[in-house]
């Protein structure tokens, strides 16, 4: 259909926003006519505010709003998931992720349907079912209508919750101890060694998202196994997904992209957890090769550190600085745990402010064309305003805005619920954010660097201004 809008509020579910709702839902305005190709669609997606919603009200980040051609909303069937939880950024980022960028087409190959799905690399389902990884959940135990046979006697994972390492020490787990189940599954998928991934991601900080066993182990529904004992190199195999599921990346993805996970539930979906692109394991550069058989070594001996995960992925993705500080980002504000939510609109520490105005001025200064030097500098906080100012232009010459000029923008901030308030003089810029951690993050700063680039605002050609001006 042509669409002229959309308004997302799932976030704000519960709220007085909707009283009598409990449930996620959407607004959708639209023309009852088949979409040109010219068409768009505009979307706003905010974010949860407890105090505003509780007055019928919602806030809308700058970065909150959207708008797309109506092509694009069919191509990527994630892209209102991901920008309600991110960016522009994130689109960039997840499609750097599915794609192998060193087989780039050639300007003529480009709409070429069946080349472009060539250089998609294969989701985590096709490459495990061509390589012969069995995979599926574990048994049921709803009733007892088969027996268990061969699951008998193996050792047996406790509930998701009580498992907090890394390395299954199968030597310390109880024989399984039901005689019939509801399901048992196939044998092959118990079959080591085995990754077992946690059907919902543990709240606990530094617990994992996957396990690896090296013996063969029972397993129930609430772990979804991969079994790599029929493949090439099984153990190998194995430590690359068990790498790969602890990662940062891989809980960004299904953050970014799943249906369920970071909405209405904390749980990932096995079709969504499948949907991850992986670079095969034969596909990968002698380099990270040794990378993965040194992380085996330490796994077997369970003496590694967890970020070597992350360091080893990261290197096999080609994750620049930026895209893992974007990763760190996101799952620091947008999973859909407590004390994630808590932490997210916490005022942010001197700490945050600091690391927010470094990574703008990093961004801006090769693009500062001005004789005078940029600098940038946080104005204290005040205990009783929400919101807290930044500068950033040449050296102070010129006088402070009046206090009722701010205050003036501030209200008009507040009443249309924004985040985040410009306040522009001759040679420099006064920024206000409001005073939650979500939007002090080096994304933030850098996402609203950009945006002054790709504007060209005059704060960063100030000798140009005061030439005009005289």
């Amino acid at each position: 259909r042509d669409t002229d809008r959309s308004r997302g509020l799932g976030d704000v579910y519960k709220r007085q926003v909707w009283p009598s709702n409990a449930a996620y839902f959407c607004l959708l305005f639209a023309r009852n006519q088949a979409a040109e190709a010219e068409s768009h669609f505009y979307a706003v997606t905010p974010a949860l505010d407890r105090a505003l919603n509780a007055e019928g009200r919602i806030r809308i980040d700058h970065k909150d709003t959207w708008a797309s051609d109506a092509e694009m909303v069919g191509q990527v069937p994630h892209l209102f998931k991901t920008l309600a939880k991110g960016n522009g950024l994130d689109v960039a980022l997840l499609e750097k992720i599915q794609r192998d960028v060193r087989r780039a087409p050639r300007r003529s190959d480009v709409n070429d349907p069946t080349l472009q799905a060539d250089l998609r690399r294969p989701t985590l389902k096709a490459y495990a079912d061509s390589v012969g990884i069995n995979h599926g959940h574990g048994y049921q135990t709803s009733s007892e209508a088969e027996d268990a046979g061969f699951l008998a006697g193996l050792p047996m994972m406790p509930d998701p919750r009580e498992a907090l390492w890394h390395v299954v020490p199968t030597q310390d787990l109880i024989p399984f101890e039901f005689e019939r189940v509801h399901r048992k599954r196939n044998s092959n998928i118990y079959d080591s060694p085995l990754v077992l991934l946690r059907k919902s991601p543990s709240t606990q900080q530094n617990a994992p998202t996957a396990m690896l066993s090296l013996d063969r182990v029972a397993y129930r529904e609430s772990y979804i196994g991969y079994s790599c004992a029929a493949v090439k190199e099984p153990r190998l195999m194995s430590v690359y997904l068990w790498a790969l599921m602890n990662s940062k990346l891989f809980l960004y993805y299904a953050l970014m992209t799943s249906s369920i996970f970071g909405c209405e539930r904390e749980a990932v979906q096995k079709s969504d957890i499948e949907q991850f692109p992986i670079i095969p394991l034969e596909s990968l550069s002698s380099e990270n090769l040794g990378l993965l058989r040194e992380l085996l070594t330490k796994a077997e001996s369970r003496q590694f550190e967890a970020g070597d995960v992350d360091t080893i992925i990261n290197a096999i993705y080609r994750l620049a600085p930026a895209d893992v500080t974007l990763v760190e980002d996101r799952l620091s504000t947008a999973l859909p745990f407590s004390r994630v939510k808590q932490s997210a609109v916490a005022p942010p520490k001197e700490e945050d402010v600091r690391r927010y105005l470094e990574s703008l001025e990093k961004i801006l200064k090769p693009f500062d064309f001005s004789e005078q030097p940029l600098e940038l500098s946080a104005y204290p906080q005040s205990p009783l305003s929400p919101w807290r100012f930044i500068r950033i232009g040449g050296p102070l010459f010129e006088p402070l805005p009046k206090a009722s000029d701010l205050l003036a923008a501030l209200n008009l901030a507040d009443d249309m619920g924004c985040t985040l308030v410009e306040f522009h003089q001759e040679n420099a810029i006064h920024l206000g954010i409001l005073n939650q951690r979500r939007y002090w993050t080096r994304t933030a700063a850098r996402t609203f660097a950009l945006d002054l680039i790709k504007r060209n605002d005059a704060i960063l050609n100030r000798v140009t201004r005061s030439t005009v001006a005289t």
